[in-house]
This record gives C-alpha cells, sequence and structure tokens, in this order.
C-alpha cells in the first residue's frame, strides 16, 4: 500500500493510496483493500461508509479536516496491518520448522543410541516451551 496526502494547504487537499492487488482476484471477499468490499457493506445497509484509504478505520461520512492528521491515521492503520501480515507470517513459519524439526526427529531418534535420543528429546520439549 503507497499514499500519498497533497494539496495546497489545509483546506484544498486530496490523498491517493494505490493498493497491491496481487494476491487478490476482483471481487475476492478476502480482499479487505478493495473498493467492492466496502460498497458491498455499505449496500448490505451496515450505517457506515467506511474509507478504504484508513482500512475501514474511518468514516468517510466524517472527514478529517487537517491533512497531517488524516495522514498519521493512515500510517497508524495501515502499520497496524503490515504488523497484523508479519505476525500471521512469523506464527505459520514457526509452526512449519515445529513441523520440519519433529518429522527429523522422528527419522533420526530412531537411529541414535537411546540416550542420546533421550538428551535429544529433552531438548526439543525445553526448546519448544519458549
Amino acid at each position: 500500500m503507497s499514499f500519498i496526502v497533497t494539496g495546497h494547504n489545509k483546506s484544498i487537499w486530496a490523498a491517493y493510496g494505490l493498493v497491491d492487488t496481487f494476491h487478490h482476484a476482483v471481487g475476492d471477499p478476502r480482499d479487505k483493500d478493495g473498493i467492492q468490499h466496502y460498497l458491498d457493506d455499505f449496500n448490505e445497509g451496515n450505517g457506515m461508509n467506511w474509507d478504504p484509504l484508513s482500512a475501514g478505520t474511518c468514516d468517510a461520512d466524517c472527514p478529517v479536516g487537517d491533512p497531517r492528521e488524516y495522514f498519521l491515521l493512515l500510517l497508524n492503520a495501515r502499520a497496524q496491518q503490515v504488523t497484523e501480515e508479519w505476525l500471521k507470517l512469523v506464527s505459520i513459519l514457526r509452526q512449519n520448522m515445529e513441523d520440519y524439526v519433529r518429522q527429523l526427529l522422528n527419522i533420526f531418534i530412531p537411529l541414535c543410541k537411546p540416550q542420546l535420543a533421550e538428551l535429544v528429546s529433552i531438548l526439543f520439549l525445553f526448546r519448544s516451551s519458549f
């Protein structure tokens, strides 16, 4: 997501946003950045006309008057979105790595001497507790 807030002064300004649509098809219900998501929400009678640039955190019918404040609202909303996406990615990677290590242990533990196998199992359990 890229966005810019530009204008002549505090009274005359506009905001523009560009969203990467590579991961979602047009009309995909999981696409929370597509304008269709906000149009559908408004047309269903939910009462709010959400601002797409702010990822739906601001009401478009109650505009922010100060362009600097609006920029900071956009930055905050998008920073939260990026944080959530990175946390999901880290969680997925952590789970995949744990599954991979577990598979390796299942292969190699039977090949080890019994004392070494027990030590490896204890170390794996200890590491998993963090």
